[in-house]
């Protein structure tokens, strides 16, 4: 069946012949697409590219919602358009530029150059060592710098030490490089050592002195203590004083008790005592000794104890006493009469 096509400005006819004659079917041109940017109308269908492809073929609605998908991926609803990509980066056009200025501000775990003061908030620590063995804070009170780990925190200076006061104008503590470690006062050093021994400014007070060498002494001054008892044990207590001074006219011969002499004395060692009983009329005299209330007999200067005192006079006794050892004397002993 031969076909015809007949076109005119307003519209395009197709002449079809059969066996009873001409079938014309005409269609107004304006519902004809153009080959030149076709304008379709209704729901045109095309076949649907995979998504790997990469040319001209049209792509249908099902490729291009596949695509956005596939784009879209598993991201969460706040960030699965360019806007809220956008705005997540602070619409900063030059993102990357800036992430990169500010990670070169920023101190590298390798170690770096701190430019300016760093600051710690109160009770945050500075912390030194895999077991934070040392650290550094301020507890909102206190400074401390607190030693953790094993071992022994050393402070080391290739100068002279110093510990001083907050304006830096007293010391507390000076130690030179090879020289003198020097304990202050008031800024005023009282203990310094030397290549000898120490130095002490001003008066030392101590519970006890241990001397191993030579003892040099300008001068001595030794406490001694007051009673006012007449009669009964009496007692001195050698830890605390070396003198007793009875004020006091004796009523009653006596009995002088040391105490605290065992508890003191490393075998080897001694201590002096003396003894002042003051004696009215009627003298009395020291007739029993004790060290520790164990009673001893002291070897006496001149060969004899003494049978009485000195009337109107005080009566001086000293006794050197000797460990020899546990718990275990000699003891040297002498009375003299001062009027």
């Amino acid at each position: 069946m031969p076909l015809k096509l007949n076109s005119t400005n307003g519209s395009v006819t197709i002449s079809a012949e059969d066996g009873s004659g001409n079938v014309d079917v005409t269609i107004p041109r304006s519902s004809l697409a153009g080959l030149d940017s076709p304008a379709l109308t209704g729901t045109p269908t095309a076949p649907t590219a995979t998504a790997s492809t990469n040319n001209t073929q049209i792509a249908t609605t099902a490729y291009v919602d596949g695509a956005v998908i596939n784009l879209v991926d598993s991201a969460p609803a706040t960030l699965d358009t360019l806007n809220e990509l956008a705005a997540a980066l602070g619409d900063d056009a030059n993102f990357s530029t800036t992430v990169t200025n500010n990670i070169a501000t920023k101190m590298p775990l390798s170690g770096g150059v701190f430019t300016g003061n760093v600051t710690f908030d109160g009770n945050v620590k500075a912390q030194f060592g895999q077991s934070n063995d040392l650290q550094i804070y301020h507890d909102g009170s206190n400074s401390i710098i607190s030693d953790q780990g094993t071992g022994d925190l050393n402070i080391q200076s290739s100068g002279s030490m110093r510990l001083q006061n907050a304006a830096g104008t007293q010391n507390y503590l000076f130690a030179a490089d090879g020289g003198a470690v020097q304990l202050h006062h008031a800024g005023n050093v009282k203990i310094s050592t030397t290549s000898t021994g120490a130095d002490v400014t001003g008066t030392l007070t101590a519970d006890g002195v241990t001397v191993d060498g030579t003892l040099d002494i300008e001068e001595v001054y030794e406490k001694f203590v007051t009673s006012g008892t007449t009669s009964g044990t009496a007692t001195v207590n050698t830890t605390e004083y070396a003198i007793i001074y009875y004020t006091a006219n004796q009523t009653a011969n006596r009995t002088i008790n040391f105490s605290n002499v065992n508890a003191n004395l490393a075998t080897g060692q001694s201590l002096t005592c003396s003894v002042l009983m003051t004696q009215g009329s009627t003298a009395y005299y020291l007739n029993a000794y004790q060290v520790d209330g164990t009673a001893v007999t002291p070897k006496w200067s001149g060969g004899s104890a003494p049978t009485a005192g000195n009337a109107s006079g005080i009566d001086v006794y000293t006794f050197t006493i000797i460990k020899t050892a546990d718990a275990t004397f000699t003891v040297l002993a002498s009375q003299t009469q001062y009027a």
